[in-house]
């Protein structure tokens, strides 16, 4: 009888997934995207209405309406060819801080600890690179290099580690479990603006 003797991580994830174990927090948008436009892995900015919805980067985006990554989710639609297929209009998971796999722009190599832009232009626009260049540069670093032919329609991700930046308090996130406990379970009243039973 077989036995499994190796219980380590995975050597490659898909784009959109989680790297490891880390603290990550996500929220929930809508795709303003068109059909198939929007892929796992890529970056995404502010839509028409900030905090609802999200949308392709393009020229002129900022960094303060930088929404995070489209996470990774097994429960999504394919079309005839095989292809996963986001509708306009579709909830996803947006990642805004921790550590998952992204789509980068073919042919390049980030090094550990590397800046991450944002490609706002052509057909590569929502993807990441290490160069700068015309690019958005967000709150994140790569700790990978790139793995190529992880999944079919991906030519190449890497690893980024993507940093809280925005907080109503102006101070840094902590632990929404660790604020649901000390709160017996429910909101504190200092806490308000991160915990993690609705907004402000």
């Amino acid at each position: 009888m077989a036995v499994q003797m190796n219980y380590g991580e995975p050597s490659r994830g898909m784009p959109g997934g989680l790297y490891d174990r880390a603290e990550y927090e996500a929220v929930t948008r809508r795709n303003s995207a068109e059909d198939k436009a929007l892929c796992f892995g890529y970056g995404v900015v502010q839509g028409a209405e900030p905090g609802k919805d999200i949308a392709l980067p393009a020229t002129g985006a900022t960094a303060d309406k930088f929404e995070g990554v489209v996470m990774y989710s097994a429960n999504v639609e394919m079309d005839d060819d095989g292809a996963v297929l986001l509708r306009k209009n579709q909830i996803v998971d947006v990642c805004q801080s921790g550590k998952l796999w992204v789509q980068l722009v073919d042919s390049v190599e980030p090094a550990y600890g590397q800046p991450v832009y944002l490609v706002t232009t052509g057909t590569d626009a929502g993807k990441f690179t290490p160069a700068k260049g015309t690019n958005l540069a967000v709150k994140a670093r790569f700790i990978g290099a790139a793995v190529n032919g992880i999944a079919d329609n991906v030519g190449s991700a890497g690893i980024v580690d993507i940093m809280a930046e925005r907080v109503a308090t102006g101070t840094q996130r902590t632990s929404r479990w660790a604020e649901g406990i000390s709160a017996g379970w429910a909101p504190a009243a200092t806490s308000a603006a991160t915990n993690c039973w609705g907004s402000v």
